[in-house]
Parts: C-alpha cells; sequence; structure tokens
C-alpha cells in the first residue's frame, strides 16, 4: 500500500493468520508447511481452509502478464 507522497507503508499480517502457521523453521518455510497440510487434507477429503493453487498462482497471473506483453484485450478464462 502507498501513501500519497508514494512512500511504502508495511502491512502487518493480523495475528490471527500468523496464529495458523506450523511453527517450524522461519515464517517462510511454516506458509509452505501450512500450504502443504491444507492440500493433503483436501486429498483425503477432509475439512480444510481454503489455499492458492496452480491456477491462482501461477496459471492466471501468466494470462495476466502475456496480455500486457502483447498489449491488447483479452478474455480472462474461467
Amino acid at each position: 500500500m502507498r501513501v500519497d507522497d508514494d512512500t511504502p507503508v508495511v502491512l502487518e499480517v493480523p495475528q490471527r493468520l500468523r496464529d495458523e502457521l506450523p511453527e517450524v523453521g522461519d515464517g517462510i518455510l511454516g506458509k509452505w508447511c501450512a500450504l502443504a497440510r491444507d492440500f493433503a487434507a483436501d486429498v483425503r477429503g477432509e475439512p480444510h481452509p481454503s489455499y492458492l493453487t496452480f491456477r491462482d498462482g501461477g496459471w492466471r497471473c501468466q494470462e495476466a502478464a502475456d496480455a500486457i506483453r502483447a498489449a491488447s484485450w483479452v478474455e480472462w478464462p474461467e
């Protein structure tokens, strides 16, 4: 987030979200462990929080980047 003078403002991650991360290694490792935990629960058919998928993080971002590079309007795939 930026304020009027374009100075970056650091936004803190809410404590409730940090409390849900596994306590392993550093923060990055905890996030990967949480993703693996939720993905495994999904595969087993167990309840789990929603998580980002390849479609969210990879494919859709690549579609946007390709459209920007092509400098043309494209229909967003569903």
